[in-house]
């Protein structure tokens, strides 16, 4: 006991000395981890009551009209900020205050102004809170929408069926308001044929519009619509095809426009059924690589995981260039899809194979020694993009020169000609070097430039097109318009000193990227280049949309709310609406118009139906978001906007404030154990003088330490900051006096204004109810499982399945610029694409598009074909959606009808599990030709679906058609009986009148089937080539038939060359004549003779053959007639042989040759024909009876 009362108090003594000490000493600790801290987290207490600001603002704007920039407001964790932005501009000395309001609550804003009327530099300073952005703008006159009438066309699909509804409508702007006056309409097939031509008065808001009915029976392909408004004219192609809407939007993430011959490729395969449930099966991706015939590279097969599936393709490695492309070569991606019903689809995606990640091409001057010359380096990605900001060096051997490209991609070189026979171009940009060597005489091919980059809707694209020489026979360049692969417009120019130039205006359907393509038909292949060009929404109009729900079932009731505003809030204005399947949209992305007619033309060349082409800055983008995370600008470079932003500003401040801190925090400290060490150093020699030396090395050391340590800390503070990285967007210049290279990735706003408080509108629209429903009540006759009692079933039959929902061509808000629309949800259960595009009196223009999805947890649906022939025995797939959470025992059946043979049982009892597609079989024989109904019910003891789908059956038979000519003139009038024929198929009759105006539409009409590839020996194949050169000029003479005259031209161009390998030189060394085998004893007069109507056909049409390979030809013919003025036929040949007499008839000869040489040029006057005339005139009487001669 005693040794434990000593130990607790000799712990009350320790407790007593030391327990103030140990506070103390604590607290001392406490306080310094306190202050380091403090110190450490300067940066982020300075940050987290900041808000970084962004803004993208135009370099060149447009006096006298609207403009727009993009505002973001942020805080630094990346949540949106609510914050003021005014918009001032400084021009000639006045500050003009042309915006001001507030970020939504996303903390974005697009400040929609007006600029004045003013041409030159000026300022515009951007507030945002706080933050003050600073930039010299160039305003400038609108090239693009000054003068002139642009016109805007606009259809509700791209793609229609026969007789279906084309919806049309016209806007007409002028300058910087809409046009006033009256516009006319015409539409054309695909032969130029016009069918339609009308007279449309246009409203005060510039719009006129139509509806035009397609008959049952009519050709299929493109058709033309043009519209003409005074001087000016705009053009638009439409598609009629018999085709079924897809169930699968098959899509490939990831997929790059090009890739280099050693890349591979990677991709996410993505697969949704189009009302967003994902596709449960499997997918076979097929790759196939040209190099001169397809050869299958890779095949696998993917099971599909919540719809997606990721791929990889190993490099082509090797792939044929083709000029069409560029000189790229083509992969061709085939992905066909089955879901666990048994559904199957397809689609293919072409990517090009490039040898270099940069295509240079040079466009030079016409040279002469010792005086200027100017030289353009055109910079393109393989798929068509500029190439930006890249470094360009033009060495010539005696000048080097450099530049920068600007948003086209092109750098230009003014440089004084010595004669120099080279000049070496290379290309930097990132990781990207190109080295190419042109002969300066130049290279074959064609490019493609615009006047700009960027465009806003309604403006108009002015397109240059250049060739460095005569490629083909023509002079002809066909070109097309393509977004997202849907071909907008097609047309020809002229060539005419290796230039051609043409125009289009922009519209909403072309947002995003668009590309023209230009082709020329070369002697021996085709020609091909590309322009890509983004075209943003921006107009001066703001649209909102607002739907009562997100989803609906079908037969609801839908609730559709348009507001338009502009800078200075909501507008009245006109507004076109469309709803249309999205589905449709699909079907119109596989046509790719001139670029799928080339390789139809290939035998062993065909051209995919889809091609998806990967957009510039994204799907629809609001804004061009730089491509690039690094980009730098130079004097001579350029671009259409620059970011600026106060986020790195911020971060480089917080930055600093930690540092200093930090500095002075080590700073301190070190003081601190400075003084206590040479505290402790006097102490050690006042009350230990033999430990003074120790103490002093000590003091030295630690001393010497704390300085490194110190100065360590201090050199890793201001290390923190170093240059970035390419792309990591830190270390720019202030915002308030420079832009910053790299704007934040996250900012993707869209041009939209929200966040405002919206007026109802005075006068309410009514609901608009499209149809009448019929319900039908159906009986379930089997005992459920809980009573034995019959269920009954109230269902909806589903009967409504529009491909266009919904159009108006015209509606007007009111003064609050809001209008109401009421729907009833139709039958189909998929996703619905809402357009608007809206415009004022004033001209200002918007648009914006809104997905609209109609679902039901459970429904059928029955895989219909599109067609089947008559008598032909079919599966008849019916599909069953079951997205309940719960499984279904399900009673399928078809109900019977006249017009097919049931071959099966016609119902069928399944389980249908939670959340997956099921299916059902009924084997089928059709009976009766037309369009007929299939009845499909689905049904379950408490939940079921009635469907009733068409199916087009066509007659098993050959086509009659009954053709009689009639001539009027003068307003006559005519009867015409029409016999009908006996064994006629039961309801395959279809009666239609086609009136031919002229002998040119009834010789083509009839020629269509026999116009093919030149093929055969040289009789043969001049047969078919006349035939071809007149039906290609019949083309060409109605302008519009650009799909035709493309196709035709390929094929005479082919069938010239082919025709040419029988031009040989004849036996007696004058001239050349045509034989008909390679091995023919000489020259044959006739088909020479034949042969110069023939190519004198073609130079009339616009071929440009060769005047020598005509003149040779006459050389040969003249040298030989006989001494009497006669021509003969030789002693051999084939319809000689076959008919001797034909020797004999030497007037018939003689009146034929002389035909051919007059037709071909050769002067009247001339002895050898004057001498075959007298001959022919002398004569005449011998043959008066023989009516071949």
């Amino acid at each position: 006991m005693d040794v434990l009362g000593r130990t607790l108090r000799a712990c009350k003594r320790i407790y007593k000395a030391w327990t103030g000490k140990l506070i103390a000493v604590l607290a001392i600790i406490g306080f310094v981890i306190g202050v380091w801290e403090y110190a450490y987290t300067a940066d982020e207490r300075y940050l987290s009551g900041e808000v970084a600001s962004s803004v993208l603002i135009p370099k060149d704007c447009i006096g006298n009209s609207t403009n727009s920039i993009v505002v973001c407001a942020k805080d630094m964790r990346g949540n949106g900020v609510q914050e003021d932005v005014v918009v001032n501009v400084r021009v000639e000395g006045r500050n003009i205050e042309v915006y001001k309001g507030k970020t939504n609550a996303d903390g974005y804003c697009a400040p929609v102004f007006s600029l004045p009327d003013y041409e030159g530099d000026a300022e515009i300073v951007v507030r945002v809170g706080h933050d003050v952005f600073r930039q010299t703008i160039n305003i400038k006159k609108c090239d693009h929408c000054a003068g002139g009438t642009r016109i805007l066309i606009f259809t509700d699909k791209p793609i229609y069926k026969p007789s279906q509804i084309v919806h049309i409508r016209v806007l007409c702007l002028e300058g910087d308001s809409v046009y006033k006056g009256n516009i006319t309409l015409e539409i054309k097939t695909p032969e130029g044929d016009k069918i339609l031509k009308k007279n449309l008065n246009v409203n005060d808001f510039g719009i006129a519009y139509f509806d035009f009915s397609l008959a049952e029976t009519l050709p299929l392909g493109t058709y033309t619509i043009n519209v003409s408004a005074g001087e000016n004219y705009a053009t638009r192609i439409i598609k009629v095809s018999h085709y079924v809407l897809p169930r699968f939007k098959i899509e490939l993430f990831g997929l790059k426009g090009y890739y280099l011959v050693d890349e591979s490729i990677k991709g996410t395969l993505s697969c949704h059924y189009f009302f967003g449930k994902p596709v449960e099966g499997v997918a076979t991706v097929k790759a196939r690589v040209y190099i001169g015939v397809w050869k299958t590279l890779y095949k696998k097969t993917y099971d599909l995981e919540d719809g997606f599936a990721s791929i990889t393709i190993p490099p082509a490695m090797y792939a044929v260039g083709i000029p069409e492309n560029m000189d790229n070569g083509y992969m061709e991606i085939n992905v066909s899809v089955r879901d666990s019903s048994g559904h199957e689809e397809a689609k293919s995606f072409i990517v090009s194979i490039a040898k270099e990640p940069v295509i240079l091409t040079m466009l030079e001057d016409d040279n002469v020694i010792n005086t200027p010359s100017t030289y353009y380096v055109l910079a393109q990605y393989p798929d068509g993009k500029p190439v930006e900001n890249a470094l360009v060096l033009f060495d010539t051997g005696n000048q080097n020169m450099e530049n920068y490209t600007d948003v086209r991609g092109i750098a230009s070189f003014k440089f004084t000609y010595k004669g120099e026979r080279y000049v070496n171009i290379t290309l930097a940009k990132g990781n990207i070097h190109v080295s190419h060597k042109f002969n300066i005489t130049g290279r074959v091919g064609i490019k493609v430039f615009t006047d700009d980059a960027y465009y806003r809707i309604g403006e108009e694209v002015n397109v240059h097109v250049f060739c460095s020489e005569k490629l083909g026979y023509t002079d002809n360049v066909y070109y097309d318009v393509v977004n997202g692969n849907i071909v907008l417009i097609e047309g020809f120019a002229h060539i005419s000193n290796g230039h051609a130039q043409f125009t289009f205006t922009t519209t909403p359907n072309m947002i995003g990227t668009t590309t023209i393509r230009a082709y020329i038909v070369g002697i021996d292949n085709v020609f091909g280049a590309s322009k890509s060009i983004s075209v943003k929404p921006e107009g001066g109009l703001n649209i909102t949309i607002e739907a009562d729900k997100s989803v609906y079932n079908t037969g609801d009731r839908v609730l559709l709310k348009l507001t338009t505003t502009n800078s200075t809030g909501p507008v009245v204005s006109a507004i076109g609406v469309s709803i249309v399947d999205q589905s449709v949209f699909e079907i119109g992305s596989g046509f790719t118009g001139l670029e799928g007619v080339y390789f139809t033309l290939e035998e062993d060349y065909q051209k995919p139906s889809y091609q998806i082409i990967e957009y510039m800055y994204g799907e629809r983008s609001s804004i061009p978001i730089p491509p690039e995370k690094e980009i730098k600008y130079y004097e001579g470079g350029e671009r259409s906007a620059l970011w600026a932003s106060t986020y790195f500003e911020k971060i480089e401040y917080a930055r600093e404030i930690k540092e200093r801190s930090v500095n002075m925090l080590w700073w301190i400290t070190t003081t601190i154990v400075l003084i206590l060490l040479v505290a402790l150093f006097f102490m050690s020699i006042v009350y230990y003088p033999t430990f003074a030396l120790f103490a002093s090395l000590i003091l030295m050391v630690a001393g010497a330490s704390t300085f490194v340590l110190n100065m360590g800390i201090s050199g890793m503070m201001s290390s923190t900051h170093t240059a970035p990285h390419a792309g990591e967007g830190v270390g720019h210049e202030k915002a308030k006096i420079g832009f910053p290279q790299t704007p934040p990735e996250e900012m993707e706003p869209e041009v939209k204004v929200e966040g405002e408080e919206e007026a109802k509108p005075t006068a309410p629209m009514p609901y608009n109810f499209l149809l009448i429903r019929n319900e039908s009540t159906w009986s379930v006759d089997e005992a459920v499982e809980s009573g034995g009692e019959e269920a009954h079933v109230k269902i909806v039959e589903r009967v409504y399945f529009p491909e266009t929902w919904y159009w108006n061509p015209m509606i007007i808000t009111n003064e609050s610029g809001m209008v109401e629309i009421g729907l009833k949800a139709p039958d189909s259960i998929t996703s619905w694409c809402m357009e608007a595009f809206a415009n004022t009196k004033k001209g200002e223009l918007g648009y914006t598009t809104k997905n609209i999805t109609v679902f039901n947890d459970f429904f059928v649906e029955p895989d219909i074909p599109v067609y089947v022939v008559q008598h032909d025995e079919f599966p008849l797939n019916i599909m069953i959606y079951n997205y309940r959470n719960e499984s279904l025992s399900i009673n399928v059946s078809i109900e019977d009808d006249d017009w097919f043979t049931l071959l099966s049982k016609g119902y069928a009892n399944i389980v249908a599990k939670p959340n997956s597609v099921s299916n059902v079989t009924f084997r089928i024989r059709a009976e009766k030709v037309g369009v007929r109904s299939v009845n499909i019910s689905a049904l379950s003891t408490n939940i079921g679906d009635i469907v009733r789908r068409n199916i087009t059956v066509i007659p098993r038979g050959k086509k009659i058609e009954s053709v009689q000519n009639i001539r009027l003139k003068d307003n006559d009038s005519a009867i015409v009986p029409i016999e009908l024929m006996d064994g006629r198929i039961d309801g395959a009759d279809s009666g239609y009148v086609k009136v031919q105006a002229g002998t040119d539409a009834i010789v083509l009409d009839g020629a269509e089937q026999y116009i093919q590839f030149v093929r055969g020996c040289g009789e043969q194949s001049m047969s078919t080539l006349a035939i071809d050169i007149l039906a290609y000029d019949i083309i060409r003479n109605k302008k519009d038939a650009v799909e035709k005259m493309f196709e035709y031209e390929n094929i005479v161009s082919r069938g010239i060359q082919h025709e040419l390998t029988f031009l040989v030189v004849p036996k007696n060394g004058i001239g050349r004549g045509i034989v008909w085998f390679p091995s023919d004893n000489d020259a044959h007069i006739w088909l020479t003779s034949w042969g110069l109507i023939t190519f004198q056909d073609a130079r009339n049409a616009g071929f440009d053959v060769d005047e020598n390979i005509i003149s040779d030809m006459q050389a040969w013919v003249e040298s030989q007639q006989n001494s009497d003025g006669s021509f003969t036929f030789p002693e051999w040949g084939l319809y000689e042989t076959a008919n001797p007499t034909l020797r004999n008839k030497v007037v018939a000869a003689t009146a034929y040759i002389t035909r051919a040489l007059l037709y071909s040029g050769i002067s009247p006057s001339s002895t050898t024909i004057q001498s075959s005339l007298r001959y022919i005139k002398d004569n005449l009487h011998t043959v008066w009876n023989d009516s071949y001669s």
